[in-house]
């Protein structure tokens, strides 16, 4: 537990020809990963009874406070209005969750940043009363990051935070920086993992379902499978459930869940499982947001445990939770050494 240092995660420009040794391994390694979930994840979704999502993406806010050039919440594009959850919102997914017994992961952002929302300890606070199993997390920007906030998310239950801290020259920004040294002196400095990760505010990444604003979109649909759709759900803060979490500007709405519908029923809705049956045959062209976006559509997350980037070596099993529902689990330590062993040998 403790305050953990991530490098870059991606090159800067001038270093191009290493990124593009690095990407011919990284979409070698995606590809094979991709193959094995297409094969695993869609028979887990033919039974009567779906097994639950494994992850919770919940913006609070609707905003986000920078000016990275691949975000389509880039601050100067105003692509959204203010918007934060009401508190029925947030007690209706709260009960369904515990409901649920849920086990997953819950983060409180998807594509805006957290802090924004004054009341975000207390959010922390109650959903750990609803799911004290629950994985919570936030991923900042780290600009108003600062020890009093980040204890009083520690006291609220919070399991771990990740810092995207943005700089050009690889420096930490003044926030961050004085977030460091004083975590380094708190009592709760080896309560959970706080993760800094550097980087570059003009990355060229994923282009997030066709939005991002410094990307083309796709002239070709790719025939990829996607596993969004098998293991997250994505909720904005006026409680519309979308498709995805590169559905940045809610493109695709699956229903809202202060409806009449549960949202373990939006879950296992017909509308999904045409989704789902698309994705498992690879034919993202028959479905709009997807049709234009280039994602590898496999999942790249964070160890809460170590700070070190565990993307392409997902796996899933289902277990059932303590309710006896059940529910998704990674089950990261399957498939990497045989992907990485396939991958060098080429």
């Amino acid at each position: 537990m403790g305050l953990i240092i991530n490098k870059p995660t991606y090159m800067p420009w001038h270093l191009s020809h290493m990124k593009f040794l690095k990407s011919i391994f990284q979409k070698k390694i995606q590809s094979q990963t991709r193959r094995k979930l297409q094969k695993l994840l869609p028979p887990l979704f033919q039974k009567e009874e779906i097994p639950l999502f494994h992850h919770v993406q919940f913006e609070t806010v609707s905003i986000c406070n920078n000016d990275c050039s691949f975000c389509p919440m880039n601050i100067h594009l105003k692509k959204r209005e203010y918007k934060e959850a009401d508190w029925v919102v947030i007690e209706r997914l709260g009960n369904e969750l515990q409901n649920y017994s849920f086990e997953g992961i819950l983060s409180l952002f998807n594509n805006n940043e957290p802090l924004i929302d004054r009341r975000l300890p207390d959010i922390v606070a109650f959903f750990r009363k609803k799911a004290p199993r629950a994985n919570i997390r936030i991923m900042t920007n780290g600009i108003l990051i600062n020890i009093k906030v980040v204890e009083q998310l520690i006291k609220a239950g919070i399991s771990y935070i990740h810092i995207n801290n943005y700089n050009e020259k690889n420096e930490f920004i003044p926030s961050v920086s004085k977030f460091i040294n004083d975590f380094s002196i708190s009592k709760f400095k080896d309560s959970i993992n706080v993760v800094v990760t550097m980087r570059y505010k003009n990355e060229v990444l994923h282009n997030r379902g066709g939005n991002s604003p410094n990307i083309p979109v796709l002239a070709k649909s790719k025939k990829w499978f996607c596993i969004f759709p098998f293991e997250q759900i994505n909720i904005n803060p006026w409680g519309d459930m979308t498709i995805c979490c590169n559905d940045v500007l809610y493109k695709r709405k699956m229903g809202n869940i202060m409806g009449d519908k549960s949202i373990y029923q939006l879950w296992a809705s017909k509308e999904y499982k045409n989704i789902r049956n698309l994705l498992s045959n690879g034919k993202r062209e028959g479905i709009d947001i997807c049709s234009v976006c280039n994602n590898p559509g496999i999942e790249r997350t964070i160890d809460s445990r170590t700070g070190k980037p565990i993307g392409h070596n997902i796996t899933y099993k289902v277990e059932k939770s303590v309710s006896g529902i059940e529910q998704l689990r990674w089950n990261t330590e399957i498939i990497v050494n045989d992907i990485n062993k396939s991958a060098l040998s080429g």
